[in-house]
Parts: C-alpha cells; sequence; structure tokens
C-alpha cells in the first residue's frame, strides 16, 4: 500500500463543511476522478460527491508520510455495515419515490 499523507480537506457540501483526513482523503480523491456519482460513507457522516461545492487543503504534512496498517487500509467499511448502509439506502429511495419526490 502506498504510504498515506497527513492531508487535512475541508468538502463543503450545501451549508455543511466536513473535514477529512488521510485514507478519507484519498477515497474521495479517487471516487470524484473516476467519475462516480454517489455518496461515500466515512462512519458517522456520508458526502455525496454531486453536491459538493468546494473541497480546499487545509493542511499537509508531505514530510512525514503515514503508513496504515493494510488490514484497516483494504476497507473502510466492513460488509455487515456496507449491507447496512445499502438497505437504509433503498428505504430512502423507496420512500422518496411513493412521496414522488424522485421517480426512477
Amino acid at each position: 500500500m502506498p504510504p498515506i499523507y497527513n492531508e487535512t480537506w475541508e468538502v463543503c457540501v450545501g451549508k455543511e463543511k466536513f473535514r477529512i483526513y488521510g485514507k478519507q482523503v484519498d477515497v474521495l480523491k479517487k471516487a470524484m476522478m473516476e467519475g462516480h456519482r454517489g455518496s461515500i460513507i466515512f462512519g458517522d457522516f456520508a458526502i455525496s460527491i454531486p453536491h459538493i461545492q468546494s473541497a480546499k487543503m487545509v493542511s499537509s504534512d508531505r514530510k512525514k508520510p503515514v503508513q496504515i496498517p493494510e488490514e484497516i487500509g483494504s476497507s473502510i467499511m466492513s460488509d455487515k455495515e456496507r449491507m447496512r448502509a445499502l438497505k437504509k439506502m433503498e428505504e430512502i429511495k423507496s420512500s422518496l419515490i411513493r412521496k414522488k419526490i424522485i421517480n426512477y
């Protein structure tokens, strides 16, 4: 696994500002560069890629890379967490379809 630098980014989504660090920054950068259009869930918050208004680097320590152990860096969410998140997203989607807010 390549080293991850100590970068702190501030991401603005609507009126909310989120600070992301290290591996979170790398995950968001990769998703945006690959053209993903969904949301990225980071533990206790999620960032919707299409709704990002701005992202700026707040701080960086390029002299001291951080090595994240392979077992931590290999997945951000466990399979159980991922399934729970997908189930919740489907529930929200069906609720929005019923309310005729979206029409997928």
